[in-house]
């Protein structure tokens, strides 16, 4: 009996161990569904969505890849070393949470009319003609960075414009998204209100399953 309840005890604790690692892999969003286009001078712009969230990854440890464990880790059959890194992610701590001031991720689609002669044309007229910007209520850009993906065989490409300290105080105000035609100065513009937001949350512990985890900068 003693062994029995030993042995529930051990269990009891292990789950309450792994929920509370569970729920470090949790990341809450803001979710606005855009469905917006913007033309210019050659090509057509379609916004999807809009997502905030209030986590990113810690800083990497360079003596990370070259310890002890991660050499041993090289040495031993590929789906054991799998099964391990599975443990060690998820008996770790994923993220840095700061629920005051959040990421944005802009997710959208530029579309030209023509298709380019080389697929290099579509980063090079993306970047250099094309400006895009997510404009809080007080005039603050939100556009650090941008990933692209393009096809080579088509006239489409897919972006990503990630943006970082969004005061979340500030969603009530809502955004402007402008695009802008560097050569010839066209504008436009239009607006995301606060009631298009929905509130969500996502959780990596046993993998990333749903498409949104790809528009995230983590």
């Amino acid at each position: 009996m003693r062994k029995l309840i030993s042995a529930a005890m051990v269990i009891f604790v292990w789950l309450g161990v792994t929920y509370y690692f569970v729920t470090l892999h949790t990341v809450h969003t803001r979710e606005a569904a855009i469905g917006q286009t913007i033309t210019l001078d050659g090509v057509t712009l379609e916004f999807d969505s809009l997502i905030l969230y209030n986590a990113e990854r810690p800083p990497k440890d360079p003596w990370r890849e070259t310890s002890l464990k991660y050499n041993i880790l090289t040495k031993i059959p590929w789906e054991l070393a799998k099964f391990y890194l599975r443990l060690d992610y998820l008996y770790s701590k994923p993220f840095i949470i700061n629920n005051e001031y959040w990421h944005t991720a802009l997710v959208g689609k530029c579309i030209f009319r023509e298709k380019p002669t080389e697929s290099r044309e579509f980063v090079d007229y993306f970047y250099d003609h094309l400006q895009i910007e997510l404009v809080d209520s007080v005039g603050t850009v939100y556009t650090r960075n941008i990933n692209s993906h393009w096809d080579d065989n088509g006239r489409e490409m897919d972006f990503v414009s990630w943006g970082e300290n969004f005061p979340l105080e500030r969603l009530k105000a809502g955004f402007t998204i402008k695009a802008r035609d560097k050569l010839s100065g066209e504008e436009r513009e239009f607006r995301i209100e606060y009631h298009d937001f929905a509130a969500k949350k996502y959780n990596d512990a046993f993998g990333r399953t749903d498409p949104v985890w790809s528009q995230l900068d983590l």
